[in-house]
């Protein structure tokens, strides 16, 4: 049997300005993938939900506590990989969050933080798997956003 690693990565999204806006992150440039963009996220440990993971990985990387009884995740679908540390599935996630982020917490693994607007979105500097994932959905996406932001 095939030892797979999954993970789960969030987008997180808010209102600010009128426009739905996201959180996203830099890599550290001693880290893996660095200098590159993405939302929290992080591997699925022993006897975590890839939910669960997405709200432990919310916390440890931002700050920001998402109660476990929330439900309002937006599953965007698995991406899998591969490189040097072994084979993964990424689960993809949306939220809206009811209030826009003004502080998040630092960590190791990232060294930037910056709010992007959802027209700026698409723009960003994924990794190029990430970058072909989101956009491969953007269709989804752009739905889940004018669902989500009506007036924006």
């Amino acid at each position: 049997m095939e030892n797979i690693q999954k993970c789960s990565r969030t987008f997180l999204f808010f209102e600010q300005n009128n426009e739905p806006t996201t959180l996203l992150m830099m890599r550290a440039s001693d880290q893996i993938h660095p200098d590159q963009e993405e939302g929290p996220g992080g591997k699925v440990e022993p006897g975590e939900t890839i939910y669960d993971a997405a709200i432990r990985e919310i916390l440890e990387e931002t700050g920001i506590k998402i109660p476990s009884s929330f439900k309002d995740f937006f599953y965007l679908g698995d991406s899998h990989f591969e490189n040097h540390l072994g084979k993964f599935q990424e689960s993809f996630f949306l939220i809206k969050l009811s209030t826009k982020i003004n502080q998040v917490i630092s960590s190791k693994e990232h060294n930037l933080y910056r709010t992007v607007p959802y027209s700026q979105f698409f723009k960003a500097k994924f990794h190029p798997g990430v970058l072909k994932f989101i956009l491969t959905h953007k269709p989804t996406i752009d739905h889940w956003i004018a669902n989500n932001f009506p007036d924006s």
